[in-house]
């Protein structure tokens, strides 16, 4: 299970400091970090942070308050403005902690590290085929990890439900 955390910031509309029109902004300090611009769409002084391995991780062993002060750090980087400004709101959140879901998106990685498949793709047809005993098949999977139309996106645990549903159905 990967991780992708969110840090939203929400910040009076007379205060924002980034370029307004601008959907996407990057960081030149990491990798790890990337903001979405809200604002731009119509939700006004909102920025989402989106947040990837590794600080997603590291982000379990910080309160929200230490999180925020590094996001912030990284804006008032980018955008010296962020100085002066405080969020009026945020909400940070946790996803490799949710008990219901502990990640954010799946993927391949451990299987590859694991096994001879060589290859994402030979990884996803695999776990596609369906698994059981002895030609009983009887566990199929689906979800946003079992397509390479659209990964970790909705659409593609829609499009794989869809083909593990027609596998099951052909079957019976």
């Amino acid at each position: 299970m990967g991780s992708h955390n969110k840090v939203v910031l929400k910040f009076s509309p007379k205060n924002v400091f980034w370029p307004p029109n601008t959907p996407q902004l990057n960081t030149s300090r990491t990798e790890w970090l990337q903001w979405l611009n809200l604002h731009a769409y119509g939700i006004t002084g909102v920025l989402v942070s989106h947040i990837w391995p590794p600080f997603a991780y590291q982000m379990s062993q910080l309160t929200d308050d230490k999180v925020v002060e590094i996001i912030m750090g990284h804006l008032e980087d980018e955008f010296p403005a962020a100085r002066n400004v405080t969020p009026e709101s945020v909400i940070v959140t946790r996803w490799n902690e949710d008990p219901y879901s502990y990640g954010a998106y799946s993927f391949a990685r451990p299987i590859l590290e694991s096994s001879s498949i060589k290859s994402h793709e030979e990884a996803i047809q695999t776990l596609r085929e369906g698994h059981g005993r002895e030609g009983n098949t009887c566990v199929f999977f689906a979800g946003e990890a079992i397509t390479t139309r659209a990964p970790q996106c909705v659409y593609g645990a829609f499009l794989s439900g869809i083909h593990a549903a027609k596998t099951i159905a052909g079957r019976l």
